[in-house]
């Protein structure tokens, strides 16, 4: 399954899309989402944050993710 997820303006009361090639003769769904909130003003979207490049492979792991954090003989179930 392919998403593609762009933000287009409406011009005359149309919006038109170039679709990649392998999507010609398919099926696929159209979802129209105005880009307001309540209050009427335009949201602006949302950037994905990314760490900054030189925090790349600084962390390293020093316990088990897994195992408990206390030993079983601390722990109080009955």
């Amino acid at each position: 399954m392919q998403a593609i997820h762009r933000i287009e303006r409406v011009t005359n009361q149309q919006v038109v899309l170039n679709l990649p090639a392998s999507l010609e003769g398919k099926q696929v769904e159209v979802v129209i989402r105005e880009l307001t909130n309540e209050s009427g003003t335009t949201l602006k979207p949302s950037r994905r944050r990314r760490p900054p490049p030189a925090l790349a492979g600084k962390m390293v792991l020093q316990d088990d993710l897994i195992a408990p954090a206390v030993p079983e003989t601390d722990w109080e179930a009955y």
